[in-house]
């Protein structure tokens, strides 16, 4: 077996978690077209979702509490690099501790998690490679159809403009992502990498988090200064990734010692030619009857779940 082509999966990995999270939400329809996306918002997810990969990986075993626990943190980025969660652009209806609430439990407990961490991280490892980890600990009976459910689902409630721009810039990541992963499966034919293979070893993954580091003090500075907010709303965010940091710990140490069952999943380019057809059909259909109201009755039910997730995970590394 060769050397693992580590920069290559790691590039089409950022670029799922790019493509869930920007583009399903509207934020950036097209983040591989402009110098503002490639050059800022895919690096941003990228080397985001690499360090708390390898930290996930290294220290512990990928369970979906562990996971949601490392998207947390991960959403945690909204508050110093765009101030999101002090200062919506959108305006907050409640603010506690000089904290905008709603925004904080739909980013932090819903849209990252799972659309920048755990649905591309278990998307990339099935589609990707020879190890299925990501997927121990869910539903055994609704792995087969949940993939094309949520296809039809991202489809529905991708916020745009207008139909011809949703069906345009689903067309145009789409084709992006799969001729990237066709390439990578063919470079990689006959080789049997897994996942742990292909992520950051111990010293790149020290370079990875200096690079995300640095990335925070520049657009922390860059990004609407403006919104930076007094001591005190700043002391609620520090207060809160403390908590999160102590959850994600004791998540690690019980998933350590925690058996799991790996799961056979099937992956075929079929499948995900397949997928993209669901995905592209339900956002031509979907597009011409969405508003905010619909992204308002999306961010509520994920709020719910999040705030759900939040308990169970609490539940789970307290045990």
């Amino acid at each position: 077996m060769g050397k693992p082509p580590r920069l290559f999966f790691w590039i089409i990995l950022g670029m799922l978690s790019t493509f869930f999270a920007e583009v399903l939400s509207g934020s950036d329809l097209f983040p591989f077209f402009n110098w503002w996306g490639l050059l800022v918002t895919t690096p941003l997810y990228t080397l985001h979702i690499l360090v708390l990969s390898y930290v996930v990986f290294r220290f512990s075993k990928p369970r979906i509490y562990t996971l949601f626990l490392a998207g947390t943190l991960f959403g945690m980025y909204e508050a110093y690099i765009t101030k999101v969660l002090w200062n919506p652009p959108w305006g907050a209806f409640l603010h506690l501790g000089g904290i905008a609430v709603f925004a904080t439990i739909v980013l932090v407990l819903f849209w990252h998690p799972f659309m920048s961490f755990v649905i591309p991280l278990i998307f990339a490892e099935n589609a990707l490679t020879s190890s299925t980890e990501t997927f121990s600990g869910l539903p055994k009976k609704i792995l087969n159809k949940t993939p094309f459910i949520l296809a039809a689902l991202f489809g529905a409630f991708q916020f745009s403009q207008s139909t011809a721009i949703s069906l345009l810039s689903g067309m145009a990541n789409i084709g992006v992502l799969i001729l990237l992963i066709f390439a990578y499966r063919k470079f990689t034919k006959g080789h049997e990498y897994n996942m742990r293979d292909l992520l950051p070893t111990k010293r790149q993954f020290a370079v990875l988090l200096s690079l995300l580091l640095l990335l925070y003090m520049t657009t922390g500075v860059i990004l609407r200064p403006e919104g930076l907010p007094g001591i005190f709303p700043q002391a609620v965010i520090w207060m809160i990734y403390s908590g999160l940091f102590t959850l994600f710990y004791l998540s690690l140490k019980r998933s350590k010692t925690t058996e799991t069952e790996l799961v056979e999943t099937g992956f075929s380019c079929r499948n995900l030619v397949s997928l993209s057809i669901v995905y592209l059909i339900s956002l031509g259909i979907f597009s011409t009857t969405k508003g905010m109201g619909s992204m308002i009755v999306v961010w509520g039910a994920g709020s719910v779940f999040g705030i759900a997730m939040l308990v169970f995970s609490a539940r789970d590394a307290f045990r």
